[in-house]
């Protein structure tokens, strides 16, 4: 609150510096009217104006993201100063003293004019009133005394005051008057009042002279009145300013209208001034600027994986495949992880009997007619790369299902028809395994005897076997399994489902 009354009451102060010194002697009252209303707004409203949003322009993104972790303990505001609490509160004790003091002059007004009676002088309706009063006039009211002048007196009073009636001039003493009330403190803002009434009256003696009033009789009617006291300050009193500057404005030449450009001039002063009192960017700029070099990292983005183009236009080849990963180790029953068995051989292409004939080659293609177009076939695109060995290679788990290692305990083994108790062979033998076959309650033939039924049977041929490998032939079978080269089949008769 104090920056802003710091802001309005310097503004206020170079405006009047601009009238006293650049304005005032000219004869355009009109401008000088306007000049000096306009200087009491701009104060006011000017302060709360910020430039950086209004010439606010977007620059273009650097490419680089950043981050920046706001310190909320630098937005924390800061204590007040006992001393910037005794300044606001004898502010607002001295805007209500001169609240307190327009209201008395309000009332005193109000009350003389329930004093007053209505009257006609000259066909003009007057408030006529008993008391040694200059005469004056507020708002529509022309309030005067007819027994302390002559006729004519009281004609050029009349004139003068209905000037004052006819162009608001009141409304110009009031805005003065509550600019006295918050900028008090201000020696300009009792200057622009004074100026403002003193304009004022220069305006209504300029046009009593267009009219044609005799100018020796109206300024002796001026001085006439000059000993009558005031009726209140905040009316238009017909004597109001000093005698000797009204007279001498009035003997004036009309300046020349090359002086218009003083108005020019200066109202570009005042704007670069006020601007200039509320462009903060700089500042914001320089704390932005210490806060992002102290608190942020600038990464530039990693660049995304686009394939790259060549001159001509078309895409470039994909890049090769990457080098195959180190082989999955897997797990046998008693921890050890082993690698997985290798691919199996391709088998080896049948002779051909040597009786049998070569056939001969096939005849070369017909040539084109000479008028024929050849058109030539796009080149196929290249074959994708060769899967991974290690990916495609069969994975063999030799272990019991846990539902017959809790109810049955292990199965007995047979290798090629040989029993081996109950003991399955590790993973580091599961390379050298043709087929596998599991028997499990009423699945298992009759002539393995009851304890088989209970835990199981499974029977394992190896790939160096050439004997029989279904001894048992069973179609009811409770789970088979069979392993094939890539192929791994499980049937299950309980919950009728297929794994492929």
């Amino acid at each position: 609150m104090l920056l802003f009354l710091l802001k309005a009451n310097i503004a206020l102060t170079l405006f009047y510096l601009a009238y006293r010194f650049g304005l005032r002697r000219l004869t355009f009252y009109t401008l000088n009217r306007a000049f000096l209303l306009l200087a009491i707004v701009c104060a006011t409203v000017c302060p709360f104006i910020r430039p950086e949003t209004i010439f606010r322009h977007n620059r273009p993104f650097s490419g680089a993201a950043m981050g920046y972790v706001i310190n909320f303990n630098d937005l924390r505001q800061p204590a007040t100063s006992w001393i910037n609490v005794v300044l606001i509160y004898v502010f607002w004790a001295g805007v209500i003293v001169m609240s307190l003091r327009l209201l008395m002059q309000l009332g005193s007004l109000w009350v003389l004019h329930k004093s007053t009676s209505k009257d006609k002088l000259f066909d003009q309706k007057v408030r006529v009133t008993d008391q040694s009063l200059q005469p004056f006039s507020f708002l529509h009211n022309i309030y005067i005394n007819p027994g302390m002048h002559s006729p004519a007196e009281l004609s050029a009073i009349m004139r003068h005051e209905q000037v004052h009636v006819r162009q608001w001039h009141t409304l110009d003493v009031l805005l003065g008057e509550l600019n006295k009330i918050f900028y008090w403190f201000n020696p300009g803002a009792w200057l622009i009042s004074i100026a403002i009434r003193e304009n004022l009256e220069f305006i209504t003696d300029r046009y009593m002279l267009r009219q044609g009033t005799d100018i020796k009789a109206y300024q002796y009617s001026l001085l006439k009145v000059s000993g009558i006291p005031y009726a209140t300050a905040i009316a238009n009193n017909f004597n109001f300013s000093h005698l000797k500057q009204r007279i001498m404005m009035m003997n004036k030449q009309r300046s020349s209208k090359y002086n218009l450009v003083r108005y020019i001039v200066l109202g570009s002063l005042m704007i670069i001034a006020l601007v200039s009192m509320n462009y903060t960017r700089a500042a914001i700029t320089v704390r932005v600027k210490k806060a992002l070099r102290a608190d942020t990292t600038v990464t530039p983005a990693p660049a995304s994986p686009l394939a790259k183009v060549v001159p001509d236009g078309k895409e470039a080849p994909p890049p090769p495949p990457p080098a195959p990963d180190a082989p999955m180790m897997h797990t046998v029953p008693d921890g050890k992880q082993v690698p997985p068995p290798p691919p199996p051989k391709a088998p080896k292409a049948a002779k051909a009997p040597k009786d049998a004939k070569t056939p001969p080659p096939p005849p070369p293609p017909p040539a084109p007619a000479p008028n024929a177009k050849t058109i030539t076939a796009p080149a196929p695109p290249p074959p994708p790369p060769p899967p991974n060995p290690a990916d495609s290679m069969p994975m063999i788990i030799l272990r019991p299902s846990a539902g017959m290692q809790a109810s049955t305990g292990q199965p007995e083994v047979y290798v090629n028809n040989v029993y081996k108790g109950k003991t399955i062979p590790d993973e580091s033998e599961a390379k050298n395994i043709k087929s596998v076959m599991v028997f499990k309650g009423d699945g298992v033939p009759a002539q393995y005897g009851e304890e088989a039924r209970k835990s199981g049977i499974m029977f394992i041929y190896t790939k160096d076997y050439e004997g029989p490998d279904d001894p048992a032939k069973q179609e009811k079978a409770n789970t088979v399994m069979k392993i094939e080269g890539k192929q791994v089949m499980m049937i299950t008769r309980d919950d009728k489902k297929a794994v492929h």
